[in-house]
């Protein structure tokens, strides 16, 4: 005790002249200050690094999901396409059945033409 309150002196620190005074109060004060500026520095740190740790980690999903999003998107324009298609094909087959349809009819009319005008 009395060598820290000589080097107090020494260094020109005032004496407090309270009884029973301890200037290793002071260096305990100053320890756990310290302590809790790089508690909390650490605590930054740390959340600086997770967040970029995070970011990096998601960046490969975020890029996933839009890909997966611009996929969709892009089969679900194919999938109209290919239904626009389909209708015009159901609307050409009918076309062709009925003209088919049409000469059938046509062909039997000859034949039935002929048939009669053999008799």
């Amino acid at each position: 005790m009395r060598l820290t309150r000589a080097l107090g002196e020494a260094e020109g620190w005032p004496r407090t002249g309270v009884r029973g005074y301890d200037a290793s109060m002071d260096i305990r004060k100053f320890f756990v200050s310290r302590a809790l500026v790089w508690l909390l520095v650490g605590l930054v740190g740390g959340g600086l690094a997770l967040d970029q740790w995070w970011r990096r980690h998601t960046a490969g999903l975020v890029r996933q999901v839009t890909d997966l999003e611009a996929r969709e998107k892009e089969q679900a324009k194919r999938a109209d396409e290919l239904q626009a298609r389909l209708t015009r094909d159901e609307e050409e087959l009918k076309a062709l059945k009925d003209e088919l349809k049409q000469e059938r009819d046509l062909r039997q009319r000859y034949e039935r033409v002929l048939s009669e005008g053999r008799k």
